[in-house]
């Protein structure tokens, strides 16, 4: 029997995707698929099934009246401003001129109007395939979210629970669903979702082996100001109601410097996570070592390798400081092999070289 892993990319905007320059690269996977929800999000019967490629991800609107005020839901909505009106959206492009070095902000996008950006999900199934592996996969990411975006009341119990213990710990201000109704019904939607992609991937590739059923997560930019055990504790506590749901792996793709220092205690928060749950591994720091336009010199211990640079558009003279398509590619490749190690010859994964400044010297600073 063929193994199919089954993979759900979720987190905030470099998970989503949202370079500022369209992919240049056809995506050359024979036998990866992307699964669609949105037809069963909608009410229509079960999601569908598209080739790794792009578009990748999908605009999933919180209110289907609004969105398709006609009823006419067989037509892309021209619903924009998706960081109020959607659960999640799929990788876009904000180019408005390359000559120029113009982009349009986000909220003009909708589902009638958007142009793809690069993004993980079929860059990695392609190198996937280059291993030797298929899989089938899922987009459930959205720019400028927390962690807590994945939560709902009574997870946000259970941690409220767990850090009473911690030194100094507490409730972070805004943390509960009654104080950010914009996380309201994401954890309904996204279990959901993941359910559905579970179940139809078993029906859809009856032949296939699916039961190895892998998170892959990006997320961190929006919790810079979390101290290093809350954030941790917030995984754990994410990973106890992902394992109900039918996971079988959490595969952390560390966070990156997204323009705050401070970015570092998630970072800690990630390797004290993954390097205490057996079921839990850092498949790649790159994002974390490929720099930012702009960054403080002192960041890494050494110049960054050339593979790291210029990974994001900024560093082409675009106000887009995301992971482009160059940057998606490394994270691809590096997480891939580490997948392989984990998933197939059950190996610990072999990250890279820490370079991290305040990481390799805990002591030098205070993020």
């Amino acid at each position: 029997m063929k193994k199919r892993e089954l993979l759900v990319f979720a987190g905030q905007s470099n998970m989503m995707g949202a370079g500022a320059c369209p992919p240049r690269a056809e995506i050359r996977a024979k036998d990866s698929w992307e699964y669609l929800y949105r037809n069963a999000h909608l009410g229509a019967g079960k999601g569908s099934f598209r080739p790794a490629g792009y578009p990748c991800g999908e605009f999933l609107y919180r209110d289907a009246a609004a969105a398709y005020p006609d009823g006419r839901a067989d037509r892309p909505s021209p619903l924009a401003e998706y960081a109020k009106n959607t659960y999640f959206a799929p990788s876009m492009s904000n180019l408005k001129n390359e000559n120029g070095h113009e982009t349009w902000p986000f909220s003009v996008f909708s589902e009638a109007n958007f142009t793809p950006a690069p993004a993980l999900p079929p860059i990695l199934a392609e190198e996937w395939e280059r291993l030797g592996h298929v899989c089938a996969y899922t987009h459930a990411a959205k720019g400028s979210t927390s962690i807590l975006h994945y939560f709902d009341d009574d997870m946000v119990r259970e941690y409220a629970e767990a850090i009473a213990g911690e030194s100094g710990g507490g409730v972070p201000p805004g943390l509960t669903h009654e104080a950010n109704d914009m996380t309201r019904g994401v954890s309904a939607c996204f279990r959901r979702k993941c359910e559905a992609f579970f179940r139809e991937s078993a029906e859809r590739f009856p032949d296939d082996d699916t039961s190895v059923r892998c998170l892959l997560w990006l997320q961190g930019e929006s919790d810079k100001t979390m101290k290093t055990a809350e954030y941790r504790t917030l995984l754990e506590v994410f990973w106890r109601r992902l394992k109900r749901i039918g996971f079988t792996h959490f595969l952390c793709v560390r966070v990156g410097f997204f323009g705050d220092r401070r970015v570092v205690n998630i970072m800690k928060a990630q390797e004290e996570f993954c390097a205490a749950a057996p079921d839990a591994f850092i498949v790649t720091r790159a994002c974390s070592l490929m720099p930012l336009a702009g960054q403080p010199p002192e960041w890494y211990t050494r110049a960054p390798e050339e593979e790291y640079l210029n990974c994001r558009d900024s560093f082409f003279g675009f106000p887009n400081q995301h992971i482009n398509e160059k940057g998606f590619r490394v994270i691809a490749r590096r997480s891939a092999e580490n997948m392989e190690r984990i998933l197939t010859r059950h190996e610990p994964p072999v990250p890279e070289e820490e370079t991290v400044r305040d990481l390799c010297e805990p002591d030098a600073a205070n993020p």
